[in-house]
């Protein structure tokens, strides 16, 4: 967790808040942008540090890296791991190997999502992106208004 710059669905930047550091990935294009913003994420954590360079690969690569360092030791935490591979046992220490770095990311990603699209919702909600369409009393409605109709009507 550390401080990243948050956007609304529009691109408005919001500020600053503290959220998962991938987020910081997910708020840009997917491309170029998305690497600046995790760059700049990455320099606040480590302290103002000057990132001088990146780059970005895809999922598949992981298990490529994870490999060629002898694996990744961690701790599996949540219990629903198990279903993607029967090593993953809630409190138990592992060395990953091959796919499994891979499986734990794709885990990570999937339940990151979630809080992604709150956090989305969240954004629009207090956007500051104003139309011109009005309520019954006249006052202008903001998109996010219209969203959270949406929301609760289902």
């Amino acid at each position: 967790m550390t401080e990243i710059t948050l956007f609304d669905y529009f691109g408005n930047e919001l500020g600053k808040d503290v959220q998962h550091l991938t987020l910081a990935f997910a708020y840009g294009d997917g491309r170029e942008q998305s690497c600046e913003l995790m760059a700049e994420a990455v320099s606040d954590l480590l302290f103002g540090l000057k990132i001088d360079g990146y780059f970005a690969v895809n999922l598949r690569t992981i298990a490529v890296f994870n490999d060629e360092i002898g694996g990744v030791e961690v701790v599996i935490k949540d219990r629903g791991l198990a279903v993607r591979d029967p090593a993953f046992q809630q409190g138990e220490g592992i060395v990953l190997k091959g796919e499994q770095a891979e499986h734990i990311e794709q885990y990570a990603i999937t339940n990151m999502a979630k809080d992604q699209y709150m956090d989305m919702g969240l954004a629009i909600l207090n956007s500051p992106q104003v139309f011109e369409e009005r309520d019954p009393h006249g006052f202008r409605k903001r998109a996010g208004d219209r969203a959270l109709r949406r929301i609760l009507s289902g």
